[in-house]
């Protein structure tokens, strides 16, 4: 893999997005067709890309367009934004040629041993979204996580890196500041996101655990307020615990 990527310049340590593109052309259409609009489907993206100041890598799979974003900044929102934004623009513009289309679009993730990953979040965000979605064309992984967790039995690496995905801001947080936003989250929920009862359980004043909250919450792109937001937090301590446990 080291090797594949060296040869294409790929820097697999930046931060990556990768979107699946899959153009639908009915069956019912001749083959002379089907192969004149994927054409049209390529053209049309080479295009964008060529006018686009962004680091993108496409490559075509079977019936699929394979775009992987990657940016030369070490921050991840960076990333995602950018590749939203590429995938919010071209949407528009297979719109305006009646294309029928759908996109699975990956998280955010770097190093060279979720390259591949990021491939198979995309692929699963296009199977799942298209079945929970009806209405969109656009499918992120991270919007549907619950789905994808529920769907797919995961191994030790998988909930490692489910949990990672989620956490890993708070994580870094704590080794870096010797902190303990972690387990104040984790206590949070076990105590049915009561400030007064896990500041009981901590130890601590209902004034830094206010403030620790709010330190979370400026630190995780998740709103604990938001029921689906919450339940993948929840969940990324479940897969945690039982790594631990494991251990």
């Amino acid at each position: 893999m080291v090797s594949q990527c060296n040869l294409y310049g790929f820097d697999y340590m930046s931060p990556r997005v990768c979107a699946v593109i899959h153009p639908e052309i009915g069956l019912d259409k001749q083959f002379e067709e089907r192969a004149s609009i994927r054409e049209r489907f390529d053209f049309l993206i080479r295009g964008q890309i060529s006018r686009s100041n962004q680091i993108i890598y496409k490559f075509n799979y079977e019936r699929n367009i394979i775009l992987f974003f990657l940016s030369g900044s070490s921050f991840i929102h960076n990333t995602e934004h950018m590749a939203k934004d590429f995938i919010r623009q071209l949407a528009r513009l297979m719109d305006a040629q009646n294309f029928t289309y759908n996109i699975g679009v990956s998280e955010c993730l770097q190093g060279i041993h979720t390259v591949q990953s990021s491939f198979l979040e995309a692929m699963d965000a296009l199977q799942i979204g298209k079945k929970v979605h009806r209405d969109s064309h656009i499918f992120q992984y991270n919007e549907d996580i619950i789905y994808h967790t529920l769907s797919n039995p995961m191994s030790s690496p998988h909930l490692k890196n489910f949990y990672l995905n989620a956490l890993k801001p708070l994580i870094e947080f704590d080794r870096q500041n010797n902190a303990s936003l972690f387990e104040t989250l984790h206590m949070y929920f076990k105590c049915g996101f009561s400030i007064k009862e896990t500041s009981k359980a901590l130890y601590i004043h209902r004034n830094t655990m206010a403030s620790r909250l709010e330190k979370v919450k400026e630190l995780l792109p998740y709103d604990l307020s938001d029921f689906n937001d919450s339940t993948v937090l929840l969940l990324s301590f479940y897969a945690y615990e039982l790594l631990e446990k494991q251990n």
